[in-house]
């Protein structure tokens, strides 16, 4: 019998001879060296449209800053109209127009400013239509075609789609008309519709002024004399 500890039993394991599962850093540089080419490429034309994009954008402010240059160096009749055959449907071109009827209506010119405010009206500007609208029946008013200027006037009031101070200005316009025309009760009628439509603006603060003046003026006249 052998003095020496029996030897444990340990036969070799079989070696695995299966694939090792790439590393996703493996994954990524076999990618890249696979589709290099294809890469630099996509990279290259989004740096292009990128390019693209800024050079138009800076085209586009350019041209805009290049228009208003232009609409303010614009100061006489002439110029304005050449200005607005130069850029027609361009936001500014309608502000030259109402610069051209505002000038006709200071010039009394009510003709011509009527025709003129029309035009701008006729343009839909969000920004200059209410004022072109009550622009023109005043032309209309003030050049002798009263009736026509009236109901330009009162279709502005009831237009649910014209901003509040322009129906306040245009009610408030009608009132005073009644009150030249001696129409007493219907100015004051008018005039106290103006503060429901527009509160806190200056209409309103005129209206209830020429309310109280015309209602002040209509009792001391149905006061007799002591």
């Amino acid at each position: 019998m052998s003095n020496h500890p029996p030897h444990a039993h340990n036969p070799k394991k079989p070696v695995d001879e299966t694939p090792r599962a790439p590393t996703s850093d493996e994954q990524l540089k076999s990618f890249w060296l696979k589709n290099e080419k294809s890469i630099y490429i996509i990279c290259f034309v989004i740096i292009l449209v990128v390019a693209g994009v800024g050079v138009f954008r800076n085209m586009q402010k350019e041209s805009a800053d290049k228009v208003g240059l232009e609409y303010a160096m614009a100061k006489s009749t002439d110029q304005l109209r050449a200005f607005i055959t130069a850029h027609p449907g361009h936001p500014l071109a309608t502000a030259a127009e109402l610069r051209i009827a505002d000038e006709d209506y200071q010039a009394k010119n009510y003709s011509s400013a009527a025709a003129a405010y029309d035009k701008v009206a006729a343009a839909k500007s969000p920004i200059f239509s209410g004022r072109a609208l009550i622009g023109a029946a005043m032309s209309k008013v003030l050049g002798g075609a009263v009736s026509d200027g009236e109901a330009r006037l009162k279709q502005i009031s009831n237009d649910a789609t014209q901003p509040p101070v322009i129906r306040g200005e245009a009610t408030y316009h009608l009132a005073t008309l009644a009150a030249d025309a001696g129409r007493a009760a219907e100015a004051i009628g008018l005039y106290k519709q103006v503060a429901d439509i527009a509160p806190d603006t200056i209409w309103a603060e005129n209206a209830s002024y020429q309310s109280e003046r015309i209602s002040g003026g209509a009792t001391a006249a149905a006061t007799p004399a002591a």
